[in-house]
């Protein structure tokens, strides 16, 4: 054979192992990229089934990602989805993943041979798809790349030792933004009594339901009526009104059985996290294979040796010095563990002892009943011999420093406080509260950056520092401020050791007077580029990467955002509500646009720097009556497109160009003719349509230096009095 042609082809195989072939993506992989037959670049992948590889879903409203073609393996950047934090698998899993082959998803990782009877090798394996029904097919692989499939039985035991974020449904991936505020129902079970909640669900817009118009929708329920369906045995239309963020009111048609979520409460910055990598990007270490036999012989006689004492005691009546004055203990409950505890000194403060090596409650009183529920539920148990409550100290330091923020946590609702003793300097991450400082110095320490693309990065070079603990701290990461000269930085940070060294308030006081204070501009903006800046934090003049639409009445309901690299920040000022930021970016050959983005997205800082102009007005908008909106101005309006006479179904159309005729049809009735991009456009609204004859005007904001101040706004910079996000319409009209 030629050894041209030889080297030809081994250069080609060696190209192509490289390939990621469709069926290697697992749930909760994001692109890099944009890959033709995928997705963008942001994309998240789906759960594959046994037969069908998986999709990806756009991140923003999780619907699957319609492309051109289909997918030729080749190179493809992307980011690995991540396990579930210890914190995420005890709200959404309290009792483990399951032990049965039917709970397994696509992304788990279990012991190989649990899983396959017939395979031989020991070693963790992830499971790739999963059938249904009674008898499951399923597809594997391990680390090397090795595959394999089998056949189980729905209700045979295995061992779940891990979960992808990406595996998640809805649901619970809703419950991490919001625990304890959304629930699942179906369509059917809305009732006028939810009125103003805020849901989310897949519908059409209008009043009759189409496959091919689904689409996710988030607002808040103004109105519910159910059309019954023509067909004896069909079911019917729900048909619901919705205001969305925008304060848009719409009217959209759903199934009966259509499932959605529904908030109790307020609906958080982001409703539902599709995909996760802000959480923790991290990796988990997953469990090892179920222990042997004899490994659990082992830890049993560790337990025994740690927890029983054996050794001869003299019968007979001891000294009065000696006898302790403690009450007699009360029988134990038949799970052998002695609920009522050791006697404590009336009136002691419960001591919490919580290291690397081990995890101890003492000075619990006999008669705290609650208190003595609570340590129970955390996993903590009695020992006589020490008189102690106490963590397993087999088990991980991560999942006791888990046990032990639950027990901190479910104490201060109950009014209970704890004496926290440690060896010190260092203090479990799990321990720190608001307010305490730590040092910041390599090695003991990493902070939570980001690249220039946005992604997560590990920080482990940075000058030694003086934080504060911020509220929102978990086990895994602990968000902290630090002051450099006029500025704050505020960001995340964690060590290995799931420890951070905990410095004095004299200390940090020095600290911030005589080093922090007079550190040079050069170090603020280093850090800046290492760990971004949240949006609401960002200082006009810096050179920032930031996702956000560009304000503009075509794109008022809009979901979709634009990546906008390089741009320099002019000026930051607070949206019509506390979670968006209006942004001013100057882009390239000094073009101006502002931008709406999330508030507390951390964008990766390029460089810093300065601006001279200052005084820019943001963009405001009003919705008014269309009798107090004079023709020639450019608005936007929802309603129904006009139809021939007796036309049975009803179009809902948002038109958004140069008013340029009012009609008034029948008292109350309104037609607009609004001149589009593509043509004039007539829009109804009015009582019998379901919309109000009202519509959006818009102010657009400065993008240059103003010739006269601007006047200070009462409800903060680039808000009107007149906002409809926050006080409606303003007319005096009738409305509906």
């Amino acid at each position: 054979m030629d050894p041209a042609a030889a080297a030809a082809a081994q250069e080609r195989k060696e190209q192509e192992a490289a390939f990621v072939q469709i069926d290697q993506f697992l749930p909760g992989d994001v692109l890099l990229e944009d890959v033709d037959g995928l997705g963008l670049r942001g994309d998240t992948a789906t759960s594959p089934s046994f037969y069908q590889s998986g999709s990806f879903i756009d991140p923003v409203t999780g619907s699957i990602r319609e492309t051109a073609g289909y997918y030729e393996p080749r190179v493809v950047a992307y980011q690995q989805g991540r396990i579930l934090t210890l914190d995420e698998e005890q709200s959404l899993f309290p009792d483990g993943y399951g032990n049965t082959v039917d709970d397994l998803r696509a992304g788990d990782v279990v012991p190989a041979h649990e899983l396959d009877r017939n395979q031989a090798r020991r070693d963790n394996v992830t499971v790739t798809a999963a059938s249904a029904g009674t008898m499951i097919d399923l597809k594997y692989r391990f680390d090397d790349g090795e595959k394999g499939t089998c056949r189980r039985r729905s209700d045979q035991k295995v061992t779940i030792h891990a979960r992808r974020y990406g595996a998640l449904t809805d649901l619970e991936r809703a419950t991490l933004q919001a625990p304890g505020q959304v629930t699942s129902i179906s369509a059917s079970m809305l009732r006028n009594e939810h009125h103003w909640q805020w849901v989310r669900l897949r519908a059409t817009k209008g009043s009759v339901t189409s496959w091919q118009g689904l689409q996710p929708v988030i607002g808040r329920v103004i109105d519910v009526r159910k059309v019954p369906s023509r067909d004896r045995y069909g079911s019917g239309t729900m048909v619901l009104v919705l205001e969305e963020p925008g304060g848009t009111r719409t009217r959209w048609a759903a199934s009966e059985s259509t499932p959605l979520l529904m908030w109790t409460g307020e609906l958080p910055e982001t409703p539902v996290d599709f995909t996760g990598l802000d959480l923790d990007s991290a990796p988990v270490s997953v469990p090892g294979p179920s222990p042997a036999a004899e490994d659990t012989i082992v830890e049993a006689s560790a337990f025994l040796n740690e927890h029983v004492m054996v050794g001869t005691v003299q019968l007979g009546k001891a000294p009065a010095a000696l006898v302790p004055e403690t009450v007699a203990p009360e029988p134990s409950h038949g799970d052998g563990v002695d609920m009522q505890g050791p006697a404590a000194v009336l009136g002691e403060v419960p001591i919490l002892e919580h290291t690397a090596e081990g995890s101890n409650v003492r000075n619990v009183g006999r008669d705290e009943a609650s208190l003595h529920g609570l340590l129970k539920e955390s996993g903590f148990k009695f020992s006589r011999r020490q008189e102690l409550w106490y963590l397993n100290s087999t088990w991980k330091p991560g999942t006791r420093d888990t046990k032990v923020m639950n027990l901190i946590s479910a104490a201060a609702k109950a009014g209970v406080s704890f004496d926290i003793q440690d060896p010190g300097p260092s203090r479990r991450m799990a321990l720190l509260k608001e307010g305490d400082r730590i040092r910041l110095s390599p090695g003991k320490a990493v902070i939570h950056g980001v690249d220039g693309l946005g992604m997560h990065e590990a920080v482990s070079e940075f000058p030694e520092m003086i934080a504060e603990v911020r509220e929102g701290r978990s086990t895994h990461r602990t968000p902290v401020q630090v002051s450099i000269g006029e500025r704050a930085h505020r960001f995340d940070i964690s060590h290995e050791s799931g420890a951070l060294e905990l410095v004095s308030l004299e200390e940090a006081e020095r600290w911030n007077v005589e080093i922090g204070a007079v550190l040079p501009p050069g170090v603020s903006g280093d850090l800046d580029r290492k760990t971004g800046r949240r949006v609401q934090d960002l200082v006009p003049g810096q050179r920032v990467s930031v996702s956000g639409k560009e304000i503009t009445l075509a794109d008022l309901k809009s979901y979709q955002r634009q990546r906008y690299d390089g741009v320099k920040v002019l000026a930051v000022e607070r949206g019509p509500v506390e979670q968006l930021r209006y942004v001013l970016l100057e882009r390239e050959q000094s073009r101006r646009v502002w931008v709406e983005a999330t508030a507390t997205e951390t964008v990766p800082v390029h460089e810093a720097g300065t601006i001279r102009e200052t005084g820019f007005s943001a963009p405001r908008f009003r919705i008014q009556h269309v009798n107090d909106v004079r023709q020639g101005e450019k608005v936007s309006a929802t309603g129904i497109r006009p139809n021939g006479t007796g036309a049975r179904m009803r179009e809902i159309i948002t038109a958004s160009g140069t008013l340029t005729a009012v009609e008034d049809r029948n008292g109350g009735e309104y037609e607009l003719t609004i001149e589009t991009r593509r043509g004039p456009v007539q829009v109804r609204q009015g009582e019998d349509y379901g919309y109000r004859p009202e519509v959006t005007t818009m102010t657009p904001g400065t993008t240059a230096v103003p010739t006269v101040a601007a006047k200070p706004l009462g409800l903060g910079p680039g808000l009107d009095t007149l906002d409809p996000l926050l006080t409606g319409t303003t007319n005096q009209h009738p409305s509906l």
